[in-house]
């Protein structure tokens, strides 16, 4: 560890990405601040996380390289052209006045009507009383 005072400064200022550039990093710092046996130990299951969060996203990006070359393979390579029947589209005329008919039963706009001939105005109106103490 031989390095300029300016290059050691830079190097402990960047976060360490693995355990190798943490024991780099461990190397520029003064031998008497690495001696206690409990922080030596605290850098090496730092380094070993950090070895091992790398192993899991490397292990995600290849999943992830292996199903995107999936989804590719399972497109298909062109699309395929519908046969489109206009004729069959369009109502037919029985099939129109039945369903007005179905419409008209349901409804039942006479029979609705007179029910609201026979209405008064009070019966349309909501009353609300408020007791207030």
């Amino acid at each position: 560890a031989n390095l300029p005072a300016k290059e050691q400064h830079s190097s402990l200022l960047k976060t360490p990405q693995s355990s190798v550039q943490l024991r780099r990093a461990l190397d520029l710092v003064p031998a008497s601040a690495t001696q206690d046996p409990t922080i030596r130990l605290l850098f090496r299951k730092i380094g070993s996380q950090l070895d091992r969060h790398n192993f899991n996203i490397e292990q995600q990006n290849r999943q992830i390289s292996v199903l995107q070359r999936e989804n590719e393979e399972n497109r298909p390579k062109r699309r395929k052209k519908v046969i489109y029947n206009p004729n069959a589209e369009f109502a037919k005329i029985p099939a129109i006045k039945k369903a007005r008919e179905q419409m008209w039963r349901t409804l039942q706009p006479e029979r609705t009507a007179n029910r609201v001939k026979k209405l008064k105005l009070e019966d349309l109106c909501t009353q609300f009383h408020l007791n207030i103490h």
